[in-house]
């Protein structure tokens, strides 16, 4: 799990996003990311907190914009539910 601060400038979350789902591939792991939205330590954070199954694909998502909480099963290895507020 990673949690982070992370602004999209100069494309800051592709590269991040990206990274994150060759971890989950390399390692053969599920792997999350929490990101902040809004504005944050002088920050526009870009959201986006993510969930990438043991081959690196992205299985959850949430927006840029709008908080949430994504639900994940271990047991199943899948995402129960993803919401916006």
């Amino acid at each position: 799990m990673a949690s982070g601060m992370i602004d999209d400038t100069a494309g800051g979350i592709d590269t991040e996003l990206k990274t994150l789902s060759d971890i989950a591939k390399n390692k053969n792991m599920v792997t999350f990311m929490a990101n902040y939205v809004g504005r944050s330590g002088g920050y526009e954070c870009a959201g986006q907190s993510s969930v990438w199954n043991e081959k690196g694909e992205l299985i959850g998502q949430l927006g840029d914009k709008e908080e949430g909480l994504i639900f994940f099963d271990t047991k199943f290895k899948k995402i129960i539910t993803a919401t916006n507020k």
